[in-house]
């Protein structure tokens, strides 16, 4: 596929596309990583199928062109692109351990995407998994209170059984079971004017001096953790928190 440069301004984001990417950190890849790769516009309409957030963040920045890489999908077809390269997205997962070794060799961390409180998160679970005894006859992945118990905590399950892509309203506070990094759409529409952000909340949260005076958007990935923080909130407050969704 030939790629070729075009006008930021002749292109046109895709419509009623639903993810809700990082603008802001890709814009900080783009300042110190430049657009490392076209992104897909269908050649009809110029409608972009891939790299909306790119050509988003490109826009903020300033710039006047960028690599493009013309797809002649007809609309049926572009529809399935702009959904599959979301969906194959959502669905990746990490080697933690791998992540732990490729983040370590860098000097800093500008333009990955990543802050220092997720280096301490990222090397606790590859530590957890390092620890792990592999067992020939269980295939399946270790579980929360198999990954505590090997730290000797031992915890008991949770009473509120959450899932993921939940969204739970805790009091004043708004509970979210989602990714930090790359599920922004899952999350991002709830961070308004007056609620603050708290991503990775401890299951004590709530009950901390900032949760008494503020409205928080708690963002919690493990589901394990989750139904704790709901559980120390109902015992605390005696009051029973919801799922809006």
């Amino acid at each position: 596929m030939d790629i070729e440069t075009v006008a930021v301004d002749s292109l046109k984001p895709y419509p009623g596309n639903p993810r809700r990417g990082d603008v802001t950190a890709i814009a900080a890849s783009i300042e110190r990583n430049g657009v490392y790769k076209p992104i897909v516009v269908q050649r009809t309409t110029r409608t972009i199928l891939a790299g909306n957030h790119t050509w988003q963040a490109a826009k903020s920045l300033g710039m006047d062109t960028i690599d493009v890489v013309w797809s002649d999908a007809d609309d049926d077809t572009a529809r399935r692109i702009v959904l599959v390269d979301n969906a194959t997205n959502d669905r990746a997962t990490y080697d933690w351990h791998e992540l732990d070794v490729l983040l370590a060799d860098l000097d800093d961390l500008a333009g990955t995407g990543y802050s220092q409180d997720d280096l301490a998160l990222i090397a606790e679970r590859a530590a957890a998994m390092d620890d792990l005894v592999d067992d020939e006859d269980d295939d399946r992945a270790p579980t929360t209170g198999e990954l505590l118990e090997l730290s000797h905590v031992t915890v008991p399950e949770p009473t509120h059984k959450c899932h993921h892509g939940q969204v739970w309203k805790v009091g004043q506070h708004t509970l979210v079971i989602a990714k930090i990094n790359d599920e922004h759409h899952l999350w991002r529409h709830l961070l308004t004017d007056g609620v603050r952000f708290a991503p990775f909340p401890e299951p004590y949260f709530t009950l901390s001096d900032v949760a008494r005076d503020t409205p928080l958007l708690l963002v919690q990935p493990n589901t394990y953790l989750a139904g704790h923080l709901l559980d120390k909130h109902a015992a605390a407050f005696g009051e029973a928190s919801v799922v809006l969704t």
